[in-house]
């Protein structure tokens, strides 16, 4: 399992947020915990290669893996 970080755009509204956290979990993203105030969605992946899938989601800027 990969810890990760992912990273919503600033203007998107935090119901975005929620929207990208149910998006992630349909890849396989095990979400831990949505801050939605900060943009901010923390979880673990099985397979790095899920991370470039991450990615490519509408309102996502960046993926940390920690």
């Amino acid at each position: 399992m990969f810890d990760v970080l992912v990273f919503v755009h600033r203007d998107a509204s935090l119901h975005a947020t929620d929207e990208i956290a149910r998006e992630l979990a349909g890849l396989g993203f095990k979400v831990k915990a949505t801050y939605a105030s900060m943009g901010v969605i923390a979880g673990e992946v099985e397979e790095r290669s899920a991370l470039s899938r991450v990615q490519k989601l509408k309102d996502v800027t960046a993926v940390q893996e920690q």
